[in-house]
């Protein structure tokens, strides 16, 4: 029996269109991914084509005191040596913030890592998808610079990257369900939290049926008439924006407290904050008001964009190749990460911003956030699966989730 005639083929890339627009900012990014901390390995190839590569006696000096093999308990083929850091810095950037290597030897002599990142390629029943990290600020950037949203480019993929995948229920049903749900994240008759939850009440009804029941054609008709009904009405109070700060309060106490950026946000709710008045007298606030004043600078400065953050959250769904439908939960575990994703990026742009909002903090918060939670699987996984070990990963937990 051929496989393959069973098989779902992958014949077509899909990318946003701003991807082949990316380019390095260098210099003039605020936290450059070689100087942020990041361990830099890469394989034995790649080690051995950098070592062999050509270079001036100053750069191989400094590549021979960057570049060292792992352990040999440790190493393998595809993590076989790496960049010692120095401080978290790559010992390579020079001063103007540009890579010595690829200055000298060209792009291509860099690791794998080094020439691909903020670049992601994933095969999923859709397609060979290409993406891009919001970790990097030159993307945060582009997404910044596209209020009409973002759009779509499919082409043909190259015969001999064509691959197929296994033709389960679910995995016919991807082209449809991914392209709904992006449908419903780019709608613009609702606001940001009633996407959210709109996309919350499709995957819960979707999970809850037999993958033998679903049919692709009624069920994204059934969707055209959910968005087409009365718009939502979205309950809104102290105690909901209470829940939802006290949510990012914990999930940065218990995971990322240790790194200094994330320290310094927990340290503006959590010190003795106080407001001057005018008169010299002194006003002592609690956290919840503090970042309701703080959230009301942020409102203030930028106004209302809303395409922003639909394009982050457009993205984020992209990047991560959801909805997962690789396991029985594993749809709605991923609609649960895009909300707390959401709701991480949410509080830690307005808290980033402090009192004196710019767009350079926002792009900063967003690239810290990002590195910090979509870089880090295990995290995600952990924070995710917080919610459902406590009972909080309803539907109506979402709805105060993405409240902010």
């Amino acid at each position: 029996m051929n496989l393959k005639k069973l098989s779902i083929p992958i014949q077509t890339k899909l990318m946003p269109t701003f991807y082949r627009e990316f380019a390095c900012i260098m210099g003039r990014c605020q936290e450059n991914c070689c100087d942020c901390g990041w361990n830099i390995w890469f394989s034995k190839k790649d080690y051995l084509k950098i070592k062999r590569a050509p270079k001036s006696p100053a750069v191989e000096e400094r590549v021979k005191k960057a570049m060292r093999r792992l352990p040999e308990q440790t190493r393998t083929t595809e993590q076989y040596a790496e960049f010692v850091t120095r401080e978290g810095k790559c010992p390579l950037h020079n001063e103007d913030g540009l890579c010595e290597l690829q200055l000298e030897c060209g792009r291509e002599t860099l690791p794998l890592v080094c020439r691909t990142f903020p670049r992601k390629e994933v095969l999923t029943p859709m397609a060979k998808e290409y993406s891009l990290s919001t970790a990097c600020e030159a993307v945060v950037e582009q997404l910044w610079n596209l209020p009409d949203g973002i759009e779509f480019l499919e082409e043909p993929l190259e015969r001999e990257q064509w691959r197929y995948v296994e033709p389960t229920s679910y995995n016919r049903f991807f082209p449809i369900l991914r392209s709904t749900c992006i449908d419903i994240l780019q709608n613009r008759r609702y606001s940001i939290p009633e996407r959210l939850v709109l996309l919350g009440v499709v995957l819960d009804h979707l999970q809850k049926t037999e993958p033998g029941y679903v049919h692709p054609e009624s069920w994204e008709q059934q969707v055209q008439r959910l968005l087409d009904g009365p718009s939502m009405d979205l309950p809104f109070d102290s105690q909901v924006s209470q829940i939802s700060l006290q949510n990012y309060l914990d999930t940065v106490k218990r995971s990322l407290g240790h790194v200094p950026y994330f320290q310094q946000l927990i340290f503006l709710l959590t010190a003795n904050i106080t407001l001057s008045k005018k008169d010299a007298n002194t006003v002592r606030v609690d956290s919840k008001s503090y970042y309701t004043y703080l959230k009301k600078q942020f409102e203030d400065a930028f106004g209302d964009i809303s395409y922003f953050w639909e394009n982050l959250l457009v993205n984020t769904w992209f990047y991560l190749s959801s909805p997962d439908l690789t396991a029985a939960d594993a749809l709605w575990k991923s609609y649960v990460n895009l909300c707390q994703i959401y709701s991480f990026f949410r509080h830690t742009a307005v808290l980033g911003c402090g009192t004196e909002p710019t767009r350079e903090k926002l792009f900063h918060a967003i690239v810290m956030a990002s590195r910090e939670m979509l870089h880090n699987s295990k995290r995600q996984s952990a924070l995710r699966d917080h919610f459902f070990e406590h009972d909080s990963a309803t539907l109506a937990h979402m709805a105060i989730l993405v409240q902010d």
